[in-house]
């Protein structure tokens, strides 16, 4: 997915903020061009709405492709799918009506999706260690399916967490890049690995940068990884700590560490949800 498909998505929950708490931003003031659509999304045979972790777009402009967490209660959070039958990747028409889905019992927790430009489809498994059943297969892992649901690829060990090159710890996201380069952000846990991993398009690892940390090239939390239309990668990261949280946007260019424009923080204060905009100079 590009970098224009998920700023959509990241304004979607920024207005969601704003909605719930009534924040005050600095902003540009520019037009929003988008709408709300309600009960857009429709699920068969009276399936309710599960937690939806990521969506994508498919390459044919039109059809949403959406991880939805099964439909387990909210008292189940970080493990919803452990026990369901039901398919978590699902696939709507532009009219929101159900066309396809697949992916029932391979995961726990799905978190991140993407879809490639050949229409495959990309999921990572975040769960944590504290939500995994003993000896359970399902966690650590990113799944690659065929645009029909056939798996094609497995990334990491499953159920097994650790730093090595064919290990993550909680993966949260995945993005592919037009040449088929993989990067996935390890991982969603603040103790993970905190680093971005690179494979080739056959999944052969070619490199990982990052450790846990505050500075430029650290992490904590990884939650979200994006490509922009220059080929730059985008991290956006998730640390909660008081008296406020920080999601931390570093971008960096697809050969690894090295820098070519300046972060841009967003700094959110968790008593008054305000947001505030900095651009440091890295």
């Amino acid at each position: 997915m590009l970098w224009n498909d998920r700023v959509s998505i990241f304004q979607i929950s920024l207005a969601f903020l704003l909605l719930t708490f009534g924040t005050q931003v600095l902003a540009q003031g520019l037009p929003n061009p988008y709408r709300t659509v309600p009960a857009w999304a429709k699920l068969p045979d009276g399936r309710e709405m599960g937690a939806v972790g990521d969506v994508a777009t498919d390459p044919d402009g039109k059809h949403i492709w959406a991880v939805v967490r099964c439909d387990a209660p909210r008292a189940n959070f970080g493990y919803e799918c452990v026990d369901s039958d039901l398919d978590p990747i699902l696939k709507f028409d532009p009219d929101g009506n159900l066309v396809d889905s697949f992916g029932a019992g391979l995961f726990i927790w799905p978190h991140g999706l993407d879809v490639d430009d050949d229409g495959n489809v990309w999921v990572t498994e975040a769960v944590r260690r504290d939500r995994l059943p003993a000896g359970d297969p399902r966690a650590h892992q990113v799944i690659k399916f065929s645009p029909t649901g056939e798996v094609l690829m497995v990334l990491g060990t499953p159920g097994v967490e650790g730093p090595a090159n064919n290990q993550f710890t909680s993966p949260s996201d995945v993005v592919i890049g037009h040449n088929g380069d993989i990067f996935v952000a390890d991982g969603h846990n603040v103790d993970g690995n905190n680093r971005v991993m690179k494979f080739s398009s056959d999944g052969t690892f070619i490199k990982s940068w990052g450790k846990t940390g505050y500075g430029p090239g650290e992490f904590r939390a990884l939650h979200t990884i994006a490509i922009d239309n220059e080929g730059r990668v985008f991290v956006v990261i998730v640390q909660i700590a008081a008296p406020r949280s920080l999601l931390k946007m570093e971008n960096m260019s697809l050969r690894g560490l090295n820098s070519v424009a300046p972060a841009e923080f967003l700094l959110m204060n968790t008593e008054t949800f305000s947001l505030q905009i900095l651009n440091p100079t890295i």
